[in-house]
């Protein structure tokens, strides 16, 4: 199996930004975007975690190279088209927690 950088949705597809899921948590399936995938850098997860921001910015858990039952792509991000969200990025003030000073 070709080893993949990014991670998979539950049928094995890579993920990426821009592409179209449904979010299936074993309740009522969510229809989403994903907007942004990062390296999970929580030290309380085991390595080679993700982190999935998905439509409204909600970040999700997903384990690279491996499927995720709880990704279905609906569509990819050339079909989806253009996304009409940005991420910023949102750094706490000096000396508070997560600051770095």
């Amino acid at each position: 199996m070709e080893l993949r950088q990014g991670t998979l949705d539950a049928r094995g597809r890579v993920l990426e930004e821009g592409d179209e899921i449904i979010l299936n948590t074993h309740g009522n399936p969510l229809f989403f975007r994903v907007m942004k995938i990062v390296p999970a850098v929580d030290p309380s997860l085991p390595p080679d975690m993700l982190m999935v921001h998905i439509g409204a910015l909600i970040p999700f858990v997903a384990q690279r190279g491996k499927r995720n039952g709880e990704f279905i792509r609906v569509r990819t991000r050339e079909e989806a088209g253009p996304i009409n969200v940005e991420i910023l990025d949102i750094k706490p003030p000096a000396g508070e927690p997560g600051s770095g000073t």
